[in-house]
């Protein structure tokens, strides 16, 4: 009976102790070292209309697990699919070496010695400054589970800025099913005056989704990657390829 009782003991012990280490796991999320990290910091300025910047804007924060660092979001490269020579190709100025020392993350750029960033951890992300926190992005898009359309839309001046004509329009929309297949149409030429696109294309193929990276395979024999993740606060409307936000209409 005495032999019971211990055993008993042992085995609340050991429920609770693995309690206690998935309830700091949950507070403090972790990620498979194995993958890249993401993390994306918001920072609003004031707008000048003059030179017509300022107001909210976005920064990205690359981590390897080769202890790589890269400041933004590769346009070139892949996330799911990056490698350091790649990232060196794509802008040697934003590759750095970091270092997790407790609760610090050290950068060290690469190609500008002079430039060492030291970020605190804060509630699972790292604090730069008074105005900028770096919080995680999780690859939180699974393959094949795309069951809606999305669409990207731009529309930017090329005459005098002010005029408001000659501006021309992309519209950007896919179709992701959820068997894996998708319809691609882009419409690029609308203009200010109320013209409509005439310089389209329609593409169809399969998609699959690894982490990061997003690969649309054409039927027609062609390949394209792309970096995806939902945006942040807006996981269920926004799908975000290579930085783009498309807004889903269905």
């Amino acid at each position: 009976m005495k032999n019971l009782k211990m055993t008993a003991l042992a085995v609340s012990v050991f429920l609770l102790s693995f309690q206690s280490s998935c309830s700091r796991e949950d507070d403090n999320p972790t990620f498979d070292s194995t993958q890249e990290r993401l993390f994306m910091a918001t920072k609003n300025t004031p707008y000048n209309p003059f030179t017509r910047t300022g107001g909210l804007k976005n920064y990205f924060l690359v981590l390897l697990p080769d202890g790589t660092a890269y400041n933004g979001l590769p346009r070139q490269s892949v996330l799911g699919l990056l490698t350091r020579a790649e990232l060196i190709n794509e802008n040697s100025l934003r590759v750095g070496e970091y270092e997790e020392n407790g609760n610090q993350l050290v950068i060290r750029w690469t190609f500008n010695q002079n430039k060492v960033w030291t970020l605190e951890k804060e509630s699972g992300g790292w604090r730069q400054n008074s105005t900028k926190k770096y919080e995680p992005i999780k690859p939180n898009v699974a393959s094949g589970t795309l069951d809606a359309t999305y669409v990207f839309e731009h529309i930017g001046a090329s005459g005098f800025p002010g005029i408001g004509i000659n501006t021309l329009g992309v519209r950007d929309e896919i179709q992701f099913n959820r068997d894996g297949t998708y319809i691609r149409s882009i419409v690029a030429g609308a203009s200010s005056d109320g013209g409509v696109g005439t310089d389209g294309s329609i593409d169809t193929g399969t998609y699959t989704i690894e982490g990061y990276a997003l690969r649309l395979e054409s039927n027609q024999g062609s390949m394209l990657s792309f970096t995806i993740f939902k945006w942040p606060g807006e996981e269920s409307t926004v799908l975000a390829l290579n930085g783009k936000r498309f807004q889903k209409i269905q």
